[in-house]
C-alpha cells in the first residue's frame, strides 16, 4: 500500500467520523434536553466516548448544563427561550417530583396586578440549588418555600 492511499484512507475515515459526529449532532439539536444514556444509545458509542463529546461540545458552546448528567443544545435553547411553556418545562425536568408556584401560574394567567419575572417549583423535598448554563443568576432553587 502506498502513502498516498493510507493518507486517503486515513482521511475518508476523518470525514465518516465527522459526518457522523454532525448527523448525531442534528439529532440532539431536535431533543429538549438529552442524557448520557440517551447520547450513548443515539450514538451507538461507549459511556466514555459520549462523555468527551459532550465535553468537547461545550468547551465549544454547542451544549448548556442543565444538571449533572442532562445536558440541551444551546440552538434548541435559543428557538424555544421565549416560548412561554419552555422554562418550566426544564423545571419539570430538573426536579420532576415539583409544581410550579401559585404565584407564576396565577401571573401566567393574567389574574395578578404584578409582573412575576421568576418561576419557583415548590415541592416537599429539601431545597435543592441547580447550577447550570440557563439561569441568569447562576443557579435555579426548587424547594419549598
Amino acid at each position: 500500500m502506498n502513502v498516498t492511499c493510507v493518507c486517503d484512507t486515513i482521511q475518508n475515515m476523518i470525514s465518516i467520523q465527522n459526518t457522523d459526529t454532525e448527523k448525531l449532532f442534528n439529532e440532539l439539536e431536535k431533543l429538549p434536553y438529552f442524557t448520557f444514556e440517551a447520547l450513548s444509545r443515539l450514538s451507538e458509542k461507549p459511556y466514555k466516548q459520549c462523555w468527551q463529546m459532550v465535553n468537547r461540545w461545550r468547551k465549544k458552546g454547542y451544549l448548556m448544563k442543565l444538571k449533572k448528567g442532562i445536558y440541551t443544545t444551546r440552538s434548541y435553547y435559543g428557538r424555544h427561550v421565549s416560548d412561554m411553556d419552555y422554562i418550566p418545562s426544564i423545571s419539570s425536568i430538573l426536579n420532576p417530583i415539583s409544581y410550579l408556584s401559585l404565584e407564576y401560574i396565577l401571573q401566567k394567567h393574567n389574574i395578578l396586578t404584578d409582573a412575576t419575572y421568576t418561576i419557583t417549583s415548590v415541592t416537599t423535598r429539601p431545597t435543592t440549588k441547580y447550577l447550570n448554563d440557563v439561569s441568569e443568576t447562576g443557579s435555579i432553587i426548587i424547594g419549598l418555600f
